[in-house]
């Protein structure tokens, strides 16, 4: 699995770094060039635990 959405989060591999950086939806109302990531995870299910604990 590769980028994706989880509870209106937007998980987005990076290639370059080998890891998922978790964008909150209030970010996401931001242009791309001005989004700041919440965190960095190293799996799809890391993701999904740090959203379910936030």
């Amino acid at each position: 699995m590769k980028t994706f959405k989880y509870k209106k989060w937007l998980c987005k591999w990076d290639k370059k770094e080998q890891t998922y950086v978790l964008f909150t939806p209030e970010e996401m109302e931001q242009p791309a060039w001005f989004r700041y990531p919440e965190f960095e995870c190293a799996t799809a299910e890391q993701c999904k635990e740090f959203i379910d604990s936030y």
